[in-house]
Order: C-alpha cells, then sequence, then structure tokens
C-alpha cells in the first residue's frame, strides 16, 4: 500500500524545523561510517547525538555549516543534513550513488525544492515536489500513478502543497524505507562535517 502526504503530517514539525534548509538522503548498501567517509566527511566533536531536534539545535548553536548526521535502517544508511549545503549537489549525490540506490530530497526557504534518485549514477528520477510537472529521467513515466496515490496533483501554476511530506511518501516508496518521526527522534546520528 503506498501511503499518502496525509502519513507524514508530522514532517511539519520535524526534522529540526523543514521550514528552513534540509536534506534527507537515502543510500543503500552503506554503514553511517562508509557514506560519511565516501563525502569526504571526518568526525566532529561531540562524534554522535540523539535525534534530529537535539542536532538540528547542536548545528544552529555551534556546528559548522555543513554539519551531516548519519544512521542506519535495515541496509540503508540515512543521512540527515539541516543546512542541505553538501546533500543538495546533484554531482555530489551523483557520486554517491557509485554502486547502489541512492534517494534524496531537499528544501529550502526559497522553495528550492528537490528529489533525486540515482542507480549507479543513473538518473532514475528528478523533480522539485513543489512544482513536479517537470521531471526528468529513466523512470519518470512508472511513478505517474504512484505519485497521483501520494497526493501530487499537477496542477499547473498551482504549486503542491505539503512538498516535503510527499517527498518522504515518494522516498517510502522507493526505497521501502519507512522513515517515522519516531525514528528520527529516537535514532542516534554519526557526525560528520568538511575538514577546515
Amino acid at each position: 500500500m503506498i501511503k499518502s502526504d496525509e502519513d507524514f503530517t508530522w514532517t511539519g514539525r520535524c526534522p529540526g524545523d523543514p521550514r528552513e534548509n534540509y536534506a534527507v538522503a537515502m543510500v543503500r548498501g552503506l554503514t553511517p561510517q562508509h557514506l560519511l567517509e565516501r563525502l569526504g566527511l571526518l568526525p566532529v566533536d561531540p562524534p554522535c547525538i540523539t535525534g534530529a531536534e537535539a542536532m538540528y539545535e547542536h548545528w544552529m548553536e555551534a556546528a559548522p555549516d555543513d554539519l551531516v548526521g548519519v544512521f542506519s535502517i535495515d541496509d540503508w544508511a540515512v543521512a540527515f543534513e539541516p543546512g542541505a549545503y553538501l546533500l543538495a549537489g546533484r554531482d555530489r549525490l551523483t557520486r554517491l550513488s557509485a554502486g547502489t540506490r541512492l534517494v534524496c530530497h531537499s528544501s529550502s526557504v526559497y522553495t528550492q525544492d528537490h528529489f533525486l534518485w540515482l542507480e549507479d549514477g543513473e538518473l532514475r528520477l528528478y523533480l522539485r515536489p513543489f512544482w513536479p510537472e517537470e521531471r526528468q529521467g529513466t523512470a519518470v513515466t512508472d511513478l505517474m500513478d504512484a505519485m497521483r496515490a501520494i497526493g501530487f496533483r499537477f496542477i499547473e501554476d498551482e504549486g503542491e502543497e505539503n512538498p516535503i511530506a510527499k517527498a518522504f511518501a515518494l522516498a517510502e516508496h522507493i526505497t521501502g524505507v519507512p522513515l517515522t518521526e519516531e525514528r528520527f527522534e529516537k535514532a542516534v546520528y554519526l557526525l560528520g562535517a568538511v575538514p577546515n
């Protein structure tokens, strides 16, 4: 059963403050440590933190702009970046997807929202959840029924309501990874940042 955007109303409260910049990336077959290494990130102090809200507050108060926290669910590494500096870059994500599946979505205060699905560097889907009419990739037509079930309306010149919730629902449909508010708040995030 495909979940709709109504199943992700919690994204209006968590992680951190999604009205600010955020990015979430899921990469299959990597450990949190391996994902941070692929991004070229080094450990920070503290090395781990529990909960998306605590990570967001740490980032706001003392952390570098490019702080990324990663936890695992089954065979997937899930990365959360409050600032969306690193995980919003398409070239970086393409390299990160080498040999595996990657699904990433991000948003900013300027509605520069992005959704990206890559398989070993191949673009399967790219869209902006707020304006999903223009899509790219080899899976564009394959996902139309699922996107409608999620709640995408595809009404030109109006924009989508709840684009972040829709991005979370689409990511779960593609990956099979159920991200919930509880998981975001109970996860222990391994932290990394770009070296000085």
